[in-house]
């Protein structure tokens, strides 16, 4: 067993798991979590497998971004900060007026 087959989110891709999937491209996937931390919790992934985000590529990381932006205006939300931590994790919090109303560790 590779470890592309133990993967969730290739799974999702694959679509051997369902998930509720909110938007896609030839780059990522975006869908629900099953457990929703906040209004507009997203998950947004590569569809390719990668071990380590210092494996992805840098037009990857600009799509995603990207990715988020249309989200969040889909969403209605009003701002979004990226924040990377020490142990390597990124984390957003999506802003719906002027109040954080979601967080997520990645």
């Amino acid at each position: 067993m590779v470890i592309q087959d133990r993967c969730v989110i290739c799974n999702i891709v694959a679509g051997k798991i369902p998930a509720w999937i909110v938007y896609r491209d030839a780059d990522v996937i975006c869908f629900l979590p099953k457990t929703l931390e906040a209004y507009g919790h997203t998950l947004i992934a590569p569809k390719k497998h990668y071990s380590d985000i210092f494996l992805i590529p840098e037009n990857f990381l600009e799509s995603a971004i990207a990715t988020a932006k249309k989200l969040a205006i889909h969403y209605c939300m009003t701002k979004i900060k990226f924040l990377k931590n020490c142990d390597g994790r990124i984390r957003a919090i999506a802003t719906l007026d002027n109040r954080d109303i979601g967080v997520q560790s990645y």
